[in-house]
């Protein structure tokens, strides 16, 4: 279908990840972040317990790596995104202007 707009495939790679319906399924995303934040929960908790500030550093750690693969996922994503909105803004002004040129002239 997005053949004719002239994708890329790294465009048509993220186009296809967004229909498909188990990779937009929340709570795989939900358990991704949860992945992050509770074993850095835990680690600051062993902090509590043992008074050993190790463990801070290492909760903090997971959390700065996380916005870290974020921030870099974002970046990559970025781009193309900007593209596809690009192309397809272009497509559709095309095919407006081939409407109104299809339609009688109001009188």
């Amino acid at each position: 279908m997005d053949d004719w707009i002239g994708f890329t495939p790294r465009e048509k790679y993220i186009l296809n990840a967004y229909r498909d319906r188990d990779l937009l399924n929340s709570s795989r995303y939900i358990t991704l972040e949860l992945i992050y934040i509770i074993p850095s929960m835990l680690f600051v908790s062993f902090y509590f317990l043992e008074q050993n500030a190790t463990w801070v550093f290492v909760g903090y750690f997971l959390l700065l790596l996380r916005l870290y693969l974020i921030t870099r996922e974002t970046l990559l994503f970025l781009r193309p995104f900007r593209s596809i909105f690009a192309k397809y803004e272009a497509k559709i002004k095309e095919l407006k202007e081939v409407v109104e040129a299809q339609q009688p002239p109001a009188s």
